[in-house]
């Protein structure tokens, strides 16, 4: 057999996908033992044990349990891990979650799903065991998802020690003699997403704002008036900014001092026209805020109707007008003197049929940027929604 180089393998493995093409990377492992560790590197990068219930929730830890048990070396390969958290009257579970988080001493991207279990109805055991997986000093991306009442000293914990960080439907334990304290080491905190009860958080936190001191980018779901504080306290480091409007027409949002901020990404989900008329003003509103700004792109995501194969119907149509009696959005340029790229992104629920759908978008988009200088790049495109989108 020829000795191949593990550099030239490396390189013919980089762009493999270990779910796409599971069943390759597993056969060329068997037939050439030179691929075989970096096939297996690939195949068992990523673990979810995921489940709606104990019946396939359990074989699938069970299965990865006794992976670890009888090829130790395989589990050490894994640094993608997601966990749904058991429920507390499945105490056998959460000792098997237990066991298995003991295996696992390499992990750098770790994504929790409650499903709506509260912190405390976990075992006291596998709440320290969670506590002390967060300190592995390779993890710097956590995701947590629908946990409740987290203790206010673990999310500090959490904030100042980790690079990524997402916080979707999550709350923190209300006690008036908890008190979170952030060292004065500077947070690793660079990249941030909070949707539901965000505030509550960081209300929680204050006033050790410190945690925000070097986020460069930010992403926040149906900002609100509270939101502005979250941005002080990342002001002086932020660069890039998600904005996600998804039950809000007005699109009513001010904008503090972002004197660093180099791109801002909209996301609107149209109520009443494909171009929500209140957005031009909301940019025009805040252009003296980011005088930096050179990248904006904004994401119209559609409902899964305008995907479907029926004709649409006239109250589905009327969602295509053009922002009526507003101030055209070919100002954009003289609200924002260093802009130049604009990027207009129709967002599909599902792989829509015909490009009817896509043609009434351009005109839209062409009308209300009518006198576009030519020097800039405007950039329209159609998009398919991507599951886990918000996960980075």
């Amino acid at each position: 057999m020829i000795n191949i180089p593990q550099e030239i393998i490396q390189l013919i493995l980089a762009d493999f996908d270990a779910v796409v093409e599971r069943a390759w990377l597993q056969n060329i492992s068997l037939v050439n033992g030179h691929f075989a560790v970096p096939a297996q590197r690939i195949l068992f990068k990523s673990l979810a044990i995921e489940g709606d219930d104990r019946t396939n929730w359990r074989p699938t830890i069970e299965r990865a349990l006794n992976l670890a048990t009888g090829s130790p070396h395989l589990t050490s390969y894994v640094k993608d891990l997601t966990v749904v958290l058991p429920r507390s009257n499945y105490p056998e579970e959460q000792n098997l979650l237990l066991r298995l988080l003991l295996k696992l001493p390499n992990i750098q991207r770790f994504v929790i799903k409650g499903v709506g279990v509260r912190w405390a109805s976990l075992a006291q055991e596998l709440q320290s065991a969670l506590f002390d997986f967060l300190h592995q000093p390779g993890l710097e991306q956590l995701h947590l998802i629908s946990i409740f009442d987290i203790p206010l000293h673990t999310m500090a914990f959490i904030m100042q020690n980790m690079r990524v960080l997402s916080l979707q439907n999550v709350t923190v334990q209300k006690s008036e003699d908890t008190h979170a304290v952030i060292d004065d080491a500077l947070p690793k905190l660079r990249h941030l997403r909070v949707s539901m009860y965000w505030e509550s958080i960081f209300v929680a936190l204050r006033p050790n704002t410190r945690c925000m001191a070097a986020v460069t980018q930010l992403t926040i779901q149906e900002p609100s008036a509270s939101a502005v504080e979250l941005l002080d306290a990342a002001a002086a480091t932020l660069a890039y900014l998600q904005l996600e409007y998804f039950s809000n027409p007005s699109l009513e949002f001010k904008l503090p001092h972002l004197p660093h901020l180099v791109s801002l990404d909209l996301q609107i989900r149209p109520f009443n026209a494909l171009l929500p008329p209140a957005l031009p003003d909301l940019l025009a509103s805040n252009a003296a805020a980011l005088p930096a700004l050179r990248t904006l792109t904004i994401h119209i995501c559609l409902p899964v109707r305008y995907s479907s194969v029926r004709p649409l119907a006239p109250k589905d149509l009327a969602i295509f007008e053009v922002i009526p009696n507003a101030q055209p959005l070919s100002v954009l340029p003289a609200a924002f003197p260093r802009l130049s790229r604009c990027v207009w992104d129709l967002v599909f629920a599902e792989i829509p049929h015909g490009r009817e759908t896509f043609t009434l978008f351009c005109t839209a988009v062409q009308q209300n940027l009518a006198g576009w200088p030519e020097g800039g790049v405007l950039d329209v495109r159609e998009s398919v929604r991507r599951r886990n989108a918000e996960l980075p």
